[in-house]
């Protein structure tokens, strides 16, 4: 039951909003210049991408390098991903900017402030857009592996399996489930630093039985195996590493240019504009 003493015009908006700019009511963040602004970085980003890795700056592999290669390595991944970070969040950032709709009426100050805040925001969902690709790719790769048939041995421990076992013969050639003990023993040594006794016997007879060694020889190649994996598996992580540290100088650069973008190609819009109209 209402009140009566209550009218409905008692709950109406009497504030003055006379001088108020209509914007104001509005956001401020303009999807559409965004959303274009990323998919250029995108797509840029994976052109270039296409074009470094045909030119070989992504051939070498971590798991089988020379410090001197290891060096190349890092160096020119650190060289890639400034080029590809610099010039995708510059030309998308740029885009964003200009594209923004003009604020009529604002600061200068405040008008430069959103034009590289919308140049951010069009890397930053460039790069979740892009980490949401990778791990899809990253996730059917690990599915294939896991349900795929026969022995799939990883880049890096697959090689030393096939250490042990050099100087088979026909007859005798390990089956894809001695590979896959081997791979497996070998995983476990590196991790916990050594091979449990009754682990590393059974692996010693394996490679006897399969590559024609004594069992003293035998010994000795799985040790001198897991010694070699071990010295791998420790310059794969100070590989990991330096490149993690690589990608986020590389991600800063391209946030902070983005941004620069942004406020460029924002200021070269209103560089058009006097007033609210164009000039020529």
């Amino acid at each position: 039951m209402q009140n009566p003493s209550v009218s409905p015009s008692d709950f109406r908006d009497t504030t003055d909003h006379a001088g108020y700019d209509p914007e104001s009511c509005q956001s401020s963040v303009m999807w559409p210049a965004i959303i274009g602004g990323a998919l250029a970085i995108v797509v840029v980003a994976f052109m270039l991408f296409s074009l470094i890795a045909a030119l070989d700056f992504a051939s070498l592999s971590p798991w089988a390098m020379t410090p001197a290669m290891g060096k190349t390595f890092a160096i020119s991944g650190a060289i890639a991903l400034i080029i590809i970070q610099w010039i995708s969040a510059a030309f998308g950032g740029y885009m964003t900017g200009r594209l923004r709709t003009k604020y009529v009426g604002a600061h200068t100050h405040e008008v430069f402030f959103r034009d590289t805040v919308h140049g951010f925001l069009a890397w930053a969902l460039a790069t979740f857009v892009g980490a949401l690709l990778f791990a899809s790719a990253a996730a059917h790769m690990h599915r294939v592996d896991a349900y795929g048939d026969g022995y799939h041995p990883s880049s890096h421990t697959g090689h030393y399996v096939s250490r042990l076992f050099v100087g088979t013969s026909r007859d005798v050639s390990p089956s894809d489930q001695d590979r896959a003990d081997a791979e497996r023993i070998l995983d476990a040594g590196v991790i916990n630093g050594s091979i449990p006794q009754d682990d590393k016997t059974y692996l010693t007879q394996l490679v006897s039985s399969r590559a024609g060694l004594s069992e003293a020889d035998a010994e000795r190649r799985v040790e001198d195996v897991l010694v070699q994996e071990k010295k791998a598996t420790e310059s794969a992580r100070k590989y990991a590493a330096t490149a993690s540290l690589f990608i986020f100088f590389a991600m800063m650069i391209g946030a902070f240019i983005a941004s620069a973008a942004g406020g460029l190609g924002g200021q070269h819009r209103d560089l058009h504009y006097t007033t609210g109209k164009l000039t020529e």
